[in-house]
Formats: C-alpha cells, structure tokens, sequence
C-alpha cells in the first residue's frame, strides 16, 4: 500500500486519516490486535532525496522561534476516536511521571524518545537476520530496510533533529521529519509484504508504524488554535 501524505498543516487531517488507514489496514491483514508499546503530493518532503534530507537536517529551516507555553491536552481528546484509540492511550500513559496535566510538547518527546527506542530495535534485529538468513532475496530486503531505517540517512538520522527542532518549538521541521520516517518505513514495509517474510520483522515496522500514528495525532494541535 503507497500512503500519500504532507507535512503542510492545512493537510494534517488527510495525513491523520491515511496514517490511520494504513495501520489499521496492516492490523487486518495480520488479524491481530497489538496494543503494546514496542510519493506525495504537494509540497510534501517525502519526495525529497536523500541528499535534500541531510542538507536540510544541517542547515535547519532559518526560522526564528520564540519560547511560549505549549498547550496542556488530555490524553483521552488526543487519542479517543481513532483506530489506535486504545495503542495511543497506554503509550502516552506510559510516559515516566504519567500523561497527567502534561503538555503536548512534553508527550511529543517522549514519544519520540518511543519511536527511537523502537527504531533502534528494528535495526538490530535487521543486522541479525541480515547475518543469519540463508534466502538470498530476503536478506536483499533486510539490507534495503537497514538503509531505510538506520542511522544516517535513515529513520533514525531523523530521531535528534526532529527533537532539537521541537526544543525550538519549529514544528513544522519536526513534522518534516516525522514524515520521513513514515515513508521510510513503509519503504521498507512495502516490500517486506513482497517478500513473505517469516521473521519478526513485519511485527516490529507496525509498531514504528502506530508510534508515528500517535505522534501525528500530536502533532495537530500545534496548528490549532
């Protein structure tokens, strides 16, 4: 499945919907339900190089950014009334201190903190199987989703910019990479799927999945009013 998505505010809802869409389609196909924590259109930046990637991670956006206080949202009016409703909620409730009286910038972290752990994880079991697969064609795909996933270029080159831009409360940047990482993701998702992997693999990228799902559903509330 291609999910089309844009990190343009005016978008975030079609985003919000596509993401959710995909992961549920994903929980479907599987027949399971996990709640456990573990080409665009437009002015989008998944259709960015790799190249156009890193230079703008270094060179940052030039914005100006001016502290203020983010907004406080209960976890229930972030989470209720979507397909993750009940991932959303225990991920956000697992934050150390709890979700309580927390703002969104706070969660937002936290939850990225989530996805880097989660990302981290992926890559090691990657360089496992990647190591001790003897079908050539799956240990082709392993190695497409370590360069999709790993540090660098990958997914988790995304993981420190993304918040040291919501530090400086430059939430468009963060939600540039976000979408990065969803596209890389679903890179490799997509063809994994082809392949008919047996490995634990396809548990593991539906996790990034519904971790960026949350972290999207945050992310609408620093272009609302």
């Amino acid at each position: 499945m291609i999910s089309c998505i844009s990190p343009n505010a005016r978008s975030c809802e079609h985003t919000l919907n596509t993401l959710e869409h995909r992961s549920g389609s994903q929980l479907e196909e599987r027949g399971r339900e996990n709640t456990t924590g573990e080409s665009t259109t437009g002015d989008g930046a998944i259709g960015d190089s790799r190249c156009q990637r890193s230079e703008r991670r270094r060179a940052g956006r030039g914005e100006e950014h001016h502290e203020f206080l983010a907004k406080v949202v209960k976890v229930e009016t972030i989470c209720n009334g979507t397909v993750l409703s009940s991932f959303c909620s225990d991920l956000l409730n697992s934050k150390p201190g709890g979700a309580k009286g927390a703002d969104i910038d706070s969660l937002a972290q936290y939850t990225i903190e989530v996805l880097r752990s989660n990302l981290t994880n992926t890559v090691n079991l990657l360089k496992s199987l990647t190591a001790n697969s003897s079908d050539h064609t799956l240990v082709d795909v392993y190695y497409g989703c370590l360069g999709n996933l790993n540090v660098g270029d990958g997914a988790l080159g995304e993981i420190d910019p993304m918040q040291r831009n919501l530090k400086a409360y430059d939430y468009n940047a963060v939600t540039f990479g976000l979408n990065d990482i969803i596209h890389d993701n679903d890179d490799c998702m997509s063809n994994d799927q082809e392949s008919d992997d047996p490995s634990r693999l396809p548990h593991y990228t539906d996790d990034i999945l519904k971790v960026t799902v949350v972290l999207s559903l945050i992310s609408k509330y620093w272009f609302s009013n």
